[in-house]
């Protein structure tokens, strides 16, 4: 049951359905998961150390806030991890690699239309992922995958910002096209500016 609480708990979190700053009532929380409330103790406390949940004497859990240094940590990784990941990506690829993501990306402006963030949302972190894993190096992709949480939760965050998924494709689409045309310096340049946009965004939302 532990488990079961943690992992509910941790994806409502990662997916914004608690969100940073939100009180979590232990009572609240073992109705809405069908558990007692020892599991979900013990679960918040899982959380606390994955430094998800913070507690405050006398006031009990809440989800834990974004600080500014949080966001600037993981975007300088983003950016540092992912443009030496594309540079080998680009020179690795071939053409039936990169033929899903092109096919995946020409149906996407009806999911945008429709507010289909699920697809949109599945979109983002195939591209970035062909981006890391297309480059052969495991301890690179080990490193991403580290900060996959923080990412996810940063990504669902952003997405809340009026007109940011629109903007996040059209950047998306180009850097799909840089890749496609193995310009290393273009793919780069948008990459960067993809992730200083997501950056930007995740802080604004967060009030900062």
């Amino acid at each position: 049951m532990r488990d079961r609480a943690y992992w509910a708990i941790k994806d409502a979190i990662i997916h914004c359905r608690y969100k940073p700053g939100e009180p979590l009532l232990e009572e609240r929380v073992s109705r809405e998961l069908g558990v007692s409330r020892t599991p979900v103790r013990e679960a918040l406390r899982e959380l606390q150390r994955d430094g998800l949940v913070r507690y405050i004497q006398g006031k009990g859990a809440f989800v834990a806030d974004i600080s500014i240094q949080d966001v600037h940590e993981v975007f300088f990784l983003r950016r540092v991890l992912e443009a030496a990941a594309l540079r080998v990506t680009i020179q690795r690829y071939r053409k039936e690699d990169l033929e899903p993501l092109i096919e995946l990306f020409s149906g996407l402006d009806r999911k945008v239309e429709s507010l289909d963030y699920d697809a949109l949302f599945e979109s983002d972190i195939r591209l970035h992922g062909f981006i890391v894993d297309m480059a052969g190096n495991k301890r690179l992709t080990h490193f991403v995958s580290v900060l996959g949480d923080q990412i996810e939760r940063l990504r669902r965050i952003s997405a809340t910002m009026p007109g940011r998924m629109r903007q996040s494709l059209e950047e998306h689409r180009a850097i799909l096209a840089a890749i496609q045309a193995r310009d290393v310096e273009s793919a780069e340049s948008h990459l960067m500016r993809h992730l200083n946009n997501v950056e930007k965004t995740v802080l604004v939302v967060s009030g900062y």
